[in-house]
């Protein structure tokens, strides 16, 4: 079936069924995965013992955004992108 085959209101009840589809937050994964989290987590501090050390790294953020995707999986990005658009 081309596009050019469906009617306007096909068209629009497709645009509808999208929106409602990216409007529904991600189920939660069943068995959270924590191996990236606790890598950065890891990471983080040994960082902490190293001469160059930088206190305003970003590491809030990788651990913060470690959290969400041990919960939600990498695919929890899109989502977000797509509801803050």
């Amino acid at each position: 079936m081309e596009i050019s085959d469906l009617t306007n209101e096909q068209l629009e009840a497709e645009i509808e069924r999208r929106k409602k589809k990216v409007k529904e937050p991600p189920k939660a994964l069943v068995l959270p995965d924590y191996g990236n989290l606790k890598k950065v987590v890891f990471d983080y501090v040994a960082s902490i013992q190293e001469p160059d050390y930088c206190s305003d790294n970003d590491w809030k953020q990788y651990i913060f955004e470690g959290a969400v995707e041990a919960y939600y999986g990498p695919e929890i990005w899109a989502w977000i992108r797509g509801i803050l658009r």
